[in-house]
């Protein structure tokens, strides 16, 4: 009698296994299949020249379970008995994947470059190769790194400023039964802007103390100006405003009351620097989520209203502050300092203060 050799019993395969095994050199091979408990029907017959044999079906299996045996049957002779019995399994359903990014939305733009991106696929995965799992235009991919067996990220860099894709293309990557992944529906795209210029983005800044630089408040307001040419990211933003804290607790509430780009954008936090500066034991920080938009060229982000304080509410003394200024209205502060996506790209920051 034959031997089925694959499927091996309890394995599991795609829609399109390979039935083999072995059988007398020459001889005719019938192969049956059953699906589930239900009874066996002939897959096909092929030779088994040289005494192995195979066949793939001619249409692709549904999921679920399947037992198969085979005959053999020589020229001249009987058909043989039925060879061993393997049950197998099959994972007819292909794995699909979703793609984003922390950087840039689908469909934005940014003035990141490179851009991280995050590939999670509905199963555990293979890539063909590691840098076939996205397909580029405008762009290179310079970057892979596995998180798990399911999510991938890939950096990737533009060319030129314009329109960047990434798509993920079928066959990319293949689970454990050998199924290749479904192709991105629609490539994910963005527009790669110019790199910030130095000097486009300003913080302007209004004292919100009214006149009481000493009590338990600082208030700095805030809007943000862009002088340039092209829209920049909120979220590619941050502004420091360095100060001194008095008798510090390790600890300065920073709560944003109200923010024309929406409140909900606008995030503060307090950190200390470890060596001290020039009118600054540390910076309030201001961050601006995704949602936030862009700030258009010409134009400006609206007023922020912020204000930070310790949890005694003692007193603060603004004066010495490296970021205070006694103004009444919206005017450019060099000592209040912007980044863009990390860099600075406006205003002055403290001095570290020498040690004595």
């Amino acid at each position: 009698a034959p031997v089925v050799t694959a499927p091996t019993t309890n394995s599991t395969t795609n829609g399109l296994p390979t039935f083999a095994g072995t059988a007398p050199g020459g001889s005719i091979v019938t192969i049956y299949l059953a699906a589930g408990s239900g009874a066996a029907q002939l897959i096909g017959t092929t030779t088994a020249p040289g005494g192995s044999f195979s066949l793939v079906p001619a249409a692709a299996l549904a999921s679920g379970s399947y037992s198969v045996y085979a005959t053999a049957q020589s020229r001249g002779q009987a058909v043989s008995a039925n060879s061993n019995t393997n049950t197998f399994t099959v994972d007819a359903t292909p794995p699909t994947v979703t793609v984003t990014s922390a950087t840039v939305a689908n469909g934005g733009s940014t003035s990141t470059s490179p851009v991280v991106f995050t590939l999670t696929f509905s199963e555990d995965v293979t890539p063909r190769t590691a840098f076939s799992l996205g397909a580029t235009t405008n762009a290179a991919i310079t970057g892979y790194r596995r998180i798990t067996a399911a999510v991938y990220e890939l950096t990737v860099l533009p060319l030129s400023n314009g329109l960047v894709t990434l798509n993920v293309l079928a066959d990319a990557a293949r689970d454990a039964a050998g199924n290749g992944n479904v192709a991105l529906a629609t490539p994910y795209s963005f527009t790669a802007l110019p790199a910030p210029v130095a000097g486009d983005i300003s913080a302007q800044y209004q004292t919100g103390d009214f006149g009481q630089p000493t009590d338990g408040q600082v208030r700095p307001f805030l809007q943000l100006v862009n002088s340039g040419t092209t829209a920049v990211p909120y979220s590619s933003l941050t502004v420091r405003y360095w100060l001194t804290v008095e008798n510090f607790m390790g600890q300065l509430v920073t709560p944003i009351d109200y923010a024309k780009l929406g409140t909900s954008f606008v995030s503060a936090r307090y950190v200390a620097l470890a060596t001290p500066r020039q009118g600054a034991f540390g910076y309030i920080e201001y961050a601006f989520a995704a949602g936030a938009g862009s700030l258009a060229p010409g134009a400006d982000s609206g007023p922020i209203y912020g204000k930070a304080y310790k949890p005694d509410y003692s007193n603060l003394d603004e004066t010495d502050d490296w970021s205070y200024q006694t103004s009444g209205s919206f005017t450019t502060n060099a000592h209040v300092t912007v980044y863009q996506n990390g860099t600075l790209v406006s205003g002055t920051e403290p001095t570290p203060v020498a040690a004595t």
